[in-house]
């Protein structure tokens, strides 16, 4: 056995669960090594040599598989995903750990880093791979309703269709009410075989118009929806009406609980007197406005957007995409909000999208749960958690969460932390496509990547001179 088989041999056996190219690894497996070999020498640079050459990194650590354990990894996942069309590296170990653990990887992240180094025939991202770049879980879990023909599915059986998907995923896309509804059975629909009766709507499109001439507002549920209720007899009247006013009435009325009120469109026609008052005073008249007329008013005194949804978010709480309200109209159960926050966050930062499900969130009065109505939450309510984006306008669910008790100097700080925290190689590639497929950011900025990149280092290797082998983020 030559040399190098030898280094390459101790290392597998005594760092099973990876190797660091430090001094402290280093120096181990030169001692081992000239203790079972005290008539041979073997140098610092030789052993970095080997690793770099015959390990497959993740994050700080380095493991040596053999060709053997190579390619009963790649034969595994192979015939997986002949199979099943996506696989998620969590799920994946999780549901063999003894397996990966027997190939001494340690984890999912190691699972995701070595796959991505070793394999180019499927597509490999940060979360999960797939046959190729186009399948996602949101188009799979549509295929399955589409080929169901109609039928309404059960959450086992679409978790059943996708095992390697976390089921917290799936619940998320089943909650997205644009999409799929809940039925009375306890099962879901895909909104595209929801038949409403157009005769019916356009009556009572017809008399909502003519009734709100009178009334400041009406009631959905007092129109006649007979054969729209007996066409979709298994879902429940309240979620049918919520269907209704998303599809046939969102544009055109305002929505506060079971009432319709009029979304106005004739901004000059209604707000003429206006002319001479900034924006912050406009504001300040308005219970609610809508992200078309905010935008209205901003152009007549030329702000641009980003200038008009600073001073809503200021001055308002944003309930969604589209509409700004008073605060005095938001009812939160801060305790309670604030608990189901961490269960996401565990300490640590985690980006806006990774609150996946608003499933168990203590429901504000009239409004619902959705990543605007959070933000605004996080940025004015929140007592125990911060969040902080690459912007002081977020108009893309951007941006991170992390508790109050963390020391945040910037959004770049921000970053370096998130990078060292979930231990990403640091190259341009690698920091860039989990920053924005995270939700961190928007898009890629050279100077800055290089920037974080140049910070993470310094960090890391200022904590490990100090003797600390994980960075503590709350210093």
């Amino acid at each position: 056995m030559t040399k190098q088989e030898k280094v390459v041999k101790l290392i597998r056996e005594e760092f099973p669960l990876g190797v660091l190219d430090d001094y402290i690894d280093v120096k181990k497996i030169i001692n081992i090594y000239c203790t079972e070999n005290p008539t041979e020498k073997v140098t610092p640079e030789i052993v970095k040599n080997i690793i770099y050459r015959y390990g497959v990194q993740s994050g700080e650590r380095f493991f040596l598989l053999t060709e053997g354990q190579i390619k009963n990894l790649l034969t595994k996942i192979e015939r997986l995903l002949n199979e099943y069309s996506i696989l998620y590296y969590s799920e994946l170990y999780k549901k063999d750990v003894y397996f990966f653990s027997s190939l001494t990887i340690g984890d999912a992240d190691a699972l995701r880093n070595i796959l991505r180094e070793v394999n180019k025939k499927f597509y490999f991202g940060l979360e999960y791979c797939a046959r190729d770049k186009k399948v996602e879980v949101n188009s799979e879990v549509a295929r399955i309703f589409r080929n169901s023909n109609g039928i309404e599915l059960s959450l086992d059986y679409v978790t059943q269709k996708l095992p390697y998907v976390p089921s917290e995923k799936i619940i998320t896309l089943l909650s997205d009410k644009n999409k799929y509804l809940p039925t009375l059975n306890k099962r879901y629909i895909s909104v595209t075989k929801i038949f409403l009766d157009e005769e019916e709507i356009f009556m009572a499109k017809k008399l909502i118009k003519t009734d709100l001439k009178a009334r400041n507002f009406i009631e959905l549920e007092n129109y006649k929806w007979t054969n729209s209720y007996k066409n979709n007899p298994t879902v429940s009247r309240q979620m049918l009406l919520n269907w209704i006013y998303t599809k046939c009435f969102s544009l055109e009325f305002v929505r506060q609980g079971n009432r319709l009120l009029k979304r106005a469109t004739d901004f000059k026609a209604v707000d003429v007197q206006s002319g001479n008052k900034d924006l912050k005073e406009i504001l300040g008249e308005y219970e609610e406005i809508t992200t078309a007329k905010l935008f209205f008013y901003a152009q007549e005194r030329g702000l641009k957007k980003r200038e008009a949804l600073a001073l809503a978010n200021k001055y308002m709480t944003r309930v969604n995409k589209n509409l700004f309200v008073k605060d005095k109209y938001l009812n939160f159960d801060i305790e309670g909000v604030d608990e189901i926050i961490g269960r996401f966050v565990k300490g640590k930062i985690i980006s806006l999208k990774n609150i996946t499900s608003f499933t168990g969130f203590p429901e504000p009065e009239y409004y619902t749960w959705n990543l605007y109505l959070l933000e605004s939450f996080l940025r004015k309510f929140s007592r125990r958690y911060s969040f902080c984006c690459c912007q002081n306008v977020n108009d893309s669910n951007l941006g991170a969460i992390y508790p109050k008790t963390m020391k945040v100097e910037n959004y770049l700080d921000l970053q370096v932390k998130v990078i060292l925290q979930e231990k990403i190689p640091l190259s341009k590639e690698s920091v860039d496509n989990f920053l924005k497929q995270q939700g961190y950011r928007s898009r890629n900025i050279d100077k800055v990547t290089y920037e974080i990149i140049s910070t993470a280092k310094s960090k890391y290797i200022f904590n490990r001179i100090k003797g600390r082998r994980n960075l503590n983020l709350f210093v």
